[in-house]
């Protein structure tokens, strides 16, 4: 049972920051309105939310672990206010915003209403680190007798209270997940399914010790080589992927790890399609919205995405934002407001510059070949990714060529 003393802490897979620190100069003389304002960076799901002062300073309060009592006492708050500020704290609990010390801890008596985490049902001796648990699944590093290495486990867990509406929809999901990674390997740059079990909605897959595209670029500055290897690398995945008529359908940079010999490694199919399927093309519309091609996005307030299903032009142009990113440390299109990222993926270009951030010269021709990626209109991009991975080698080729001679 937990006391009222129970601290809490802001995950850190969020972090606070001013938008002056997350906006480059054009964009805050084109967006004037931003200066001064305070987001929310979710760094798991590369997501930014725009909040204001209010949110920022009470989460400030959680910068270093607090109970709910000491933050009742701080803001000084009456009966009323502490029942909106109790409703406030479970939502951030509920988004793993807020978390306790030890994460799957939860709070009884500050938060009356909240249950506690579905218990996996996993031999604690097993277990060699816990990488997410929540009400719905729970992902460890385990090692048992079934095999000589570690591997990681991925359990669908079913909360007390679950209708059996939601229960079908997340053993569907489940078993589509399966079907789609099953699908998309063997391949040597894809996570390896090792096996899943239908009774008990557990899956093992191949544990890859490594970093997102994001941080093994921002953490390592690699050379210029070392990117083009990287960008080959994706390219060929995806070409393996689209021949088999699998569209990914969630691309970002976190769905990649990059490990030690330099080599990208994909995973999460949980969003991905079978286009031979008819049925199934429109059922999922996964994405993450820096990443999100203009005919995909929706200017919608709280709506990121517009109906139009993925196609392979859309993961040819999400592959582009993934290759910039590679180049420059950075996303082409920024915004802390949906609105004003939207406008900017659908109205403006990508700044190509010159040099990478580690100085060295990027050539034209390279910058030719992605820039057609992240054409606006789907028709002047590439129309396949096997023309994209095409393009790229030879390019590539025709480049060391040159430095031979």
């Amino acid at each position: 049972m937990e006391s009222r003393a129970t601290e809490l802490v802001l995950s850190a897979d969020f972090a606070l920051k001013e938008t002056s620190d997350l906006l480059n100069a054009s964009l805050l003389e084109t967006y004037p309105e931003l200066r001064g304002q305070y987001a929310l960076v979710d760094n798991f799901q590369d997501t930014t939310y725009l909040i204001n002062d209010s949110i920022y300073n009470f989460l400030l309060l959680f910068a270093e672990p607090a109970s709910l009592h000491e933050i009742y006492n701080k803001l000084g708050v009456d009966k009323t206010t502490r029942a909106q500020v109790t409703r406030f704290v479970k939502d951030l609990r509920q988004r793993e915003i807020l978390v306790t010390a030890q994460r799957n801890a939860v709070l009884k008596e500050i938060v009356a209403e909240e249950q506690e985490l579905p218990q996996p049902g996993i031999d604690p001796a097993c277990v060699v680190k816990v990488l997410k648990h929540t009400r719905q699944v729970w992902i460890g590093l385990v090692r048992d007798a079934t095999r000589s290495e570690p591997y990681v486990l991925k359990k669908c867990l079913f909360p007390p209270g679950l209708s059996d509406e939601a229960r079908e929809d997340d053993i569907r999901d489940f078993c589509h997940e399966v079907a789609m990674h099953k699908a998309a390997t063997p391949h040597p740059k894809i996570v390896d399914v090792y096996d899943a079990d239908m009774e008990t909605y557990e899956m093992r897959l191949q544990y890859v010790e490594g970093t997102s595209v994001r941080k093994f670029v921002k953490n390592n500055n690699p050379l210029l080589t070392d990117r083009y290897r990287l960008i080959g690398s994706i390219l060929d995945i995806f070409n393996h992927l689209h021949a088999k008529g699998i569209l990914h359908g969630d691309i970002h940079s976190s769905n990649f790890l990059v490990n030690a010999q330099k080599e990208p490694m994909l995973f999460d199919f949980g969003m991905a399609l079978d286009t031979s399927q008819k049925k199934d093309r429109g059922s999922r519309m996964g994405g993450v919205y820096p990443y999100a091609p203009p005919e995909r996005v929706s200017t919608k307030p709280m709506k990121i995405f517009n109906h139009k299903p993925t196609s392979q032009v859309a993961e040819v142009y999400q592959l582009g934002i993934i290759f910039y990113l590679i180049l420059y440390h950075e996303l082409p299109f920024e915004g802390t407001t949906w609105k004003n990222l939207s406008g900017s993926i659908l109205g403006l270009a990508p700044a190509w510059k010159p040099k990478t951030p580690a100085g060295e010269d990027i050539p034209a021709p390279v910058i030719n070949v992605l820039q057609k990626s992240l054409e606006k209109d789907p028709s002047d991009r590439y129309a396949s990714v096997q023309e994209f991975a095409s393009v790229w080698e030879r390019v590539i080729k025709s480049l060391r060529t040159q430095e031979c001679n």
